[in-house]
């Protein structure tokens, strides 16, 4: 079925509906010019349908579009609006080997997907969702459900936003870019599954320009890594994790990276109720500020890196055992600060440059801490508390400072100055 409509002011709608054949395949196209048009699609079985492939085009101002496959397998949406202020709304539900996509160019625009029950594409690289956005103060706004989720979203230029929510999936694999200025990316996932038991399933988000804001939530996830890459001054960037396990030999964990352009940058990572998960910041923008928070976790691993002048960085591991925390910093004026409660755990902290501040707190038995500070006027605090603990303090240079408590049995503490 292909239609052709040009500057209509009413609504167009095309139900099909009933029993289709193993065979069938149900082909849809619809073509809108002109500004104000509606467009209504939907196609509903009563069995499971083949092939139903829907395609709508629009071009002008201020359209809307709105398409529904339910019970189809190999079902294909497709929707392109050329224009500002659109609106698209695609919903899939009930279905196997579908897909949805949408592309819009202009401004204003927004789009929503929902997808209920849907089993998505098997072949490599493909999605279950490609939203794509080019123009200025776009909203996409995606939401799956008992589906395997494949989601792309690519939006481009200034003021766009980014929403996705999925709950309930088997291996997760979301993939946000966003090019411009004060871009918003915000993803929620909850119970996601990963069934691979040799990799790990990547969840990220991908900014670059000025202002940017991304956060990404991620509860009772199995095997599922998530990444924020920034490139851009004053981005502000934060990961989430309650419940992240393992998949197979694949490790769980977030990474977010800020480039040297990315000054004045904010980088936070909070996890727990987990064990053995990795956090990782890397920071290369001055003023920056990195904290890692892991509460109620074991063998955990967290490792902040900054090269640059002005930033600070802060490492807080209480509730668990074993875990490990790391600040590497290179440049002028820079601050770090461990904090550790429990046993079994070891910290270090490198500082390359001058004017430096490192503060350590440990709590517990078996703990090991190394500060080493390389440049001048530098200061050190180091307290320990517990039994069996050793501390190393090394420091290089002039005008240095060291403060080391330990209160306990059978504790090592060495501080060398050269």
């Amino acid at each position: 079925m292909n239609m052709s409509m040009k500057a209509l002011p009413f609504a167009v709608v095309i139900a099909l509906s009933g029993f289709a054949a193993a065979d069938s395949q149900q082909v849809t196209t619809l073509n809108q010019s002109g500004n104000g048009n509606q467009a209504a699609i939907e196609q509903v079985y009563g069995d499971t349908g083949n092939g139903s492939q829907t395609s709508v085009t629009q071009t002008g101002n201020t359209n809307t579009a709105m398409t529904l496959q339910s019970n189809v397998v190999q079902g294909n949406l497709v929707l392109l609006q050329n224009g500002s202020s659109n609106d698209a709304k695609l919903r899939q539900q009930n279905s196997n080997q579908a897909s949805a996509s949408v592309a819009q160019t202009g401004g204003t625009n927004t789009s929503v997907v929902k997808q209920d029950n849907v089993t998505g594409l098997t072949a490599a690289g493909a999605f279950n969702v490609l939203l794509e956005q080019n123009g200025n103060a776009n909203a996409a706004d995606i939401n799956q459900r008992n589906s395997n989720a494949g989601i792309t979203v690519r939006q481009t230029n200034q003021a766009n936003q980014a929403k996705v929510a999925t709950t309930t999936i088997e291996n997760s694999n979301l993939e946000i870019t966003q090019n411009g200025t004060a871009n918003q990316a915000f993803a929620t996932l909850t119970d996601v599954h990963n069934l691979s038991t040799v990799s790990t399933n990547f969840d990220s988000i991908n900014q670059t320009g000025v202002g940017n804001v991304a956060n990404l939530y991620q509860s009772n996830v199995n095997g599922s890594f998530a990444v924020i890459d920034q490139q851009g001054t004053s981005s502000q960037a934060g990961v989430t994790q309650i419940g992240v396990s393992f998949a197979g030999s694949a490790q769980a964990g977030a990474t977010i990276r800020q480039d040297g352009t990315a000054n004045n940058a904010n980088a936070s990572i909070w996890q727990g109720q987990t064990s053995d998960t990795v956090a990782s910041i890397q920071q290369g923008g001055n003023g920056s500020l990195a904290a890692s928070s892991q509460t109620g976790v074991s063998g955990a691993s967290a490792r902040i890196q900054q090269a640059a002048d002005f930033s600070s960085a802060s490492i807080i591991q209480t509730g668990g055992a074993g875990s490990n925390g790391v600040i590497n910093q290179s440049g002028s004026l820079l601050s770090a600060v461990v904090t550790q409660d429990g046993d079994n755990h070891r910290a270090n902290v490198n500082q390359t440059g001058d004017g430096h501040v490192a503060d350590l707190g440990q709590t517990g038995s078996s703990q090991v801490a190394t500060i080493v500070q390389s440049g001048s006027n530098n200061w050190t605090w180091a307290t320990q508390a517990g039994s069996g603990n050793q501390l190393t303090v090394t420091q290089s240079g002039v005008g240095q400072q060291a403060l080391v408590s330990q209160s306990g049995a059978g504790n090592i503490g060495s501080i060398l100055q050269h």
